[in-house]
This record gives C-alpha cells, structure tokens and sequence, in this order.
C-alpha cells in the first residue's frame, strides 16, 4: 500500500478527514483492504458527503480480462440494493472515480465466522441466533429467485450489538446466480471446500445448493473442523460426491442430538433428502428447539418427583420412629 493510502487509511479509522478532498470533487476516500473475494476487493472507506464510514467494493483489475464474470458489479449491486434485508449489507451507492467502478456499502464493524471460529467452537445459544439470522437472509435471496453460490465463513459477518444480541450479516453477491440455472463457464464460480455436489457436477442448482453449503458452514461453526478434509481439493471433493460427513456427535457430544440430525439434514449428498428450502429448514430447527424443550421439562418433571419421592419417604421414616 502507497504512504498516501496508508495515510488515508489512517484518517479513516480514526475519522479525520483531509481538508482537500472534497476540493478535488470526489466523495468517496479510499482505505485498507478489508476483505477479498473471488473477484472483488472491499476496502474500509468514508463518505465525506454524509460523514460515515462505508465499504467501497470493486473488481479487481486482474480479473479484467476475463470471458466472463459470475456478476457484473452494477448488477450485483442493483440486486443486493434490492434485496433490503437487515442480514444483508444495504448499499448506499454505485458510481465511477478515476480507479474505475466502486459499489458503496454500509460498514460493519465485525468478525467473519472463520476469524472467530479460529479461536473455539460456537457455544448453542450464539450459535442458534446466528443460524437463524443466516437462514433468514438466505430466504431473502431464494426468494429474488437467485442462489448466493458462495456460502462460506469468509462471507458470513458477525458481532454483538450494544445488547449482546448476536447480529449476523451475509456478505459478496458476487458468484450469485438464477435458481435452476448451471455453470457453463469455463470459470470456477463459489469456493471448492463449500460447494455442493451439484455444483461439483455441473447440474443445475436451487434452493438446496445453497442449504447445503450453510450446512458445512454450521458443521464448522460447531466444529471448528470441516466437514471434509484431505489432502487436497480434488480429494476432498471425491468424498463430498461419495460420502456422508462424519458425525458432528463425535466432536461435539455435548450438543442436543436434535440440532446435530438437522445439521447433517442439510448436507445430505442427494439434494432430494436436504430441507427443500429456507423456510423448511427453519421449521426443522423449530422443530428441534421444540424436542429440546420438551426434554429439559420431562427432565425438570422427573427431578421434582424424585425430590417428592424423597420428601415422602423421609415423613414416612419420621412418622414410624415416632409411633415406635
């Protein structure tokens, strides 16, 4: 990075804005590089119209001369600004500066799932607020008729707001498609660990492509492993076309069998066995929460009587020795 754009990057972070900048006529001032994707670039940057901090998105410039792009950049942005959803980033503008074309995006102050995963493996509570957030801003997608194609932990924001709630934002529409459609290209679109079998295959995909992928991003969030791991790309994608995933029970035996059977649902190999969709999945998870709850009162139920039990018998004991 030039002295100039480390200086800038520096005035960003800490909200002091050089004087000349809107002499020069431009809004947007440039940072750091705050993400990557498969061919984007998302840079912290600030609006100096309405004093705020944004994410500036563009292309990169490698990419250019490529046959094809999974989604232009405008296009992407005028579907996410479509979209407006609150577990999706809401795009304020889309405009050209002398660097080329830039989408302009709220800022998130947060941390990707691999970031936090990296450390220890979701706790339940944390992560139920956060699967439910994802599926919600899935269903949002699924329901613009498009699949997101690049489900991954690097695409998945997370932090805390002021109440400690658990916020959760999907980020990069860019691999994004039409439902039903499939990959004719010459370019690989999503990331290979995440992708599903369908994808690998080049059949057409819906809904469940994306549910699939989800569910490896739960199985890692809850693990702190993937699904599959080998020895390369090529290897862990034969067993993701052959093989079921290995049991989350035997990493994580602490958690309720029923949130573990709905994990594993959505990364069933035939697509015909998964969720058909969002709201199916929700329902399965509701569905478990619910067998969740009902033990833990049968449990609260059982211990009580035993408590009574106890009581009884002891009046009992006391009542004899005293008739005695």
């Amino acid at each position: 990075m030039s002295s100039a754009l480390s200086s800038t990057a520096t005035r960003i972070s800490t909200g002091k804005l050089p004087q000349t900048s809107q002499d020069e006529g431009r809004r947007y001032m440039q940072g750091h590089v705050i993400g990557r994707g498969g061919l984007g670039t998302v840079y912290a940057g600030w609006d100096l119209e309405l004093n705020r901090r944004v994410a500036m998105k563009r292309i990169r410039s490698t990419q250019s001369s490529m046959p094809c792009k999974p989604m232009e950049l405008r296009k992407e942005a005028r579907t996410l600004a479509s979209l407006s959803h609150p577990n999706l980033p809401a795009v304020h503008d889309y405009t050209t500066d002398p660097m080329g074309d830039v989408m302009v995006m709220e800022f998130v102050e947060g941390r990707t799932v691999d970031t936090i995963v990296r450390y220890e493996p979701m706790a339940l509570d944390p992560f139920l607020a956060f699967a439910k957030q994802c599926l919600s801003a899935l269903g949002s997608i699924h329901t613009a008729s498009l699949i997101h194609n690049d489900v991954k932990p690097e695409n998945i924001l997370v932090w805390e707001d002021p109440a400690g709630n658990t916020q959760v934002k999907l980020l990069d529409m860019g691999c994004a498609r039409s439902t039903g459609t499939r990959d004719t290209s010459d370019i690989f679109l999503g990331s290979p660990p995440y992708v599903s079998p369908e994808v690998l295959m080049s059949q057409c995909c819906d809904e469940r492509s994306d549910i699939y992928s989800l569910g490896l991003v739960f199985y890692y969030a809850l693990s702190a492993r993937d699904a599959f791991e080998g020895k390369d790309s090529q290897s862990i994608a034969r067993m993701r076309l052959h093989s079921p995933a290995p049991p989350l029970a035997a990493l994580r035996p602490d958690l309720p069998a029923s949130i573990l059977r709905w994990i594993h649902s959505m990364i069933e190999l035939d697509p015909a066995r998964r969720p058909a969709n969002t709201k199916d999945a929700s329902a399965a998870l509701d569905y478990a929460l619910a067998d969740i709850r009902k033990k833990q009162l049968f449990n609260t139920a059982a211990s009580w009587c035993g408590i009574g039990v106890t009581f009884t018998t002891i009046i009992a004991l006391a009542l004899a020795f005293l008739i005695r």
